[in-house]
């Protein structure tokens, strides 16, 4: 008997392949996305510090939880806030610190400045200040102050109300509040002396000069 030898053979797949056909089959992993931008801070709400009357300032004062002017009680001298609390603060002073210009309130300033015309006046006065500049020609004796030419050295208020104040003599420039002319006079400028809306220009004539007063 002829025996037959029957052999087997088996596919040989290759690796790589395998491994192919699996990449094959992963679906791609998605794209990284940027991360959102933080949120912007809320800036705080703000509120006036000034209300038209008083029942308006409470209201703004109660929801800021700070005080509030009523700007119908301020005059020339006093400031009238509302607290948070609703309760009302006064503050006075003793001369005004404010004036009405053209309809609007203005702060008193008193910082001397040279005018055009060569005459020296505060910022803002309530009774438009105005002090004469420098010149004349300082006498010698007071006998030539008789005779000297007048100038002026202060004038205050308008119209029917102003006054004025001149000196015979020369004077320097008035350059500060409080200048004082050795052995002449000393003339201070000021928003109300002694409570009243007027400026001191207060002679005090010891040789060199003769001060007139003019209404």
């Amino acid at each position: 008997m002829e025996a037959i030898l029957l052999r087997s053979r088996s596919l040989v797949v290759p690796a790589a392949a395998t491994l192919l056909l699996a990449g094959l089959a992963v679906p791609a992993a998605p794209p990284a996305q940027a991360a959102p931008p933080p949120s912007a801070v809320p800036k705080p709400q703000q509120y006036a510090t000034e209300a038209a009357d008083v029942m308006s300032a409470r209201v703004l004062a109660r929801l800021s939880g700070k005080r509030v002017e009523a700007l119908s009680e301020r005059d020339e001298s006093a400031t009238t806030w509302v607290n948070p609390d609703g309760s009302l603060t006064s503050e006075l002073s003793s001369g005004p610190i404010r004036f009405q210009r053209d309809g609007k309130w203005v702060d008193v300033d008193l910082t001397l400045e040279p005018a055009a015309d060569g005459s020296i006046i505060p910022r803002a006065h309530p009774e438009g200040l105005r002090l004469g500049g420098a010149g004349g020609t300082r006498a010698r004796s007071m006998a030539e102050t008789r005779t000297a030419k007048a100038r002026t050295l202060a004038t205050i208020g308008e119209g029917d109300q102003q006054i004025t104040l001149q000196w015979k003599g020369g004077l320097r420039s008035v350059q500060r509040m409080n200048t004082c002319f050795r052995q002449v006079c000393r003339v201070r400028v000021a928003e109300s002396p002694l409570g009243h809306k007027n400026v001191a220009a207060a002679p005090r004539v010891r040789t060199g000069g003769q001060a007139c007063l003019t209404t």
